[in-house]
């Protein structure tokens, strides 16, 4: 059987510095393992990414911190951590995302859809906020607000 150079593995506690270097490198908000799920991808045992899920509440997710690093990228790793990521995620959940606007399609493959503005007002605040802080001068590229229902 062939494997695949590529393993995906959730975050422990010991990876924490490490998580919060490679995202403060990008200007992404830092990670808290302890309520965060922090999934890390290694491409031939190297780690070439991570990604995570925050949970808002009992019924609703962020999917967020996708960051695949530069000598790892175009080989389909953004693709398998938002898959697994998106495992994590009990049914009857909405995961949020707030994606850079040229990742639209990316997210799109995955079943993520903009929110529709009539609807921006159920969802919850602090991903509302997170939305304005990002659009606010923060980063080049607009940022969207897409959700999922699973």
């Amino acid at each position: 059987m062939f494997l695949l150079p590529l393993t995906i593995h959730q975050a422990s506690p010991q990876d924490q510095d490490w998580i919060n270097e490679q995202y403060k490198s990008i200007d992404f908000r830092l990670a808290d393992l302890q309520q965060d799920y922090v999934a890390i991808a290694s491409w031939e045992k190297e780690p070439a990414g991570l990604g995570r899920l925050q949970p808002l509440d009992s019924n609703a997710w962020e999917l967020g911190g996708m960051y695949v690093f530069e000598s790892f990228r175009k080989k389909g790793i953004a693709g398998r951590l938002v898959q697994h990521l998106l495992a994590q995620v009990p049914a009857g959940s909405t995961i949020y995302c707030l994606p850079f606007e040229p990742l639209l399609s990316f997210y799109k493959n995955y079943g993520f859809q903009e929110t529709k503005p009539e609807q921006v007002d159920k969802v919850p605040e602090v991903v509302r906020s997170k939305l304005d802080w990002c659009n606010t001068s923060r980063y080049p590229d607009p940022v969207l607000l897409l959700e999922q229902h699973k």
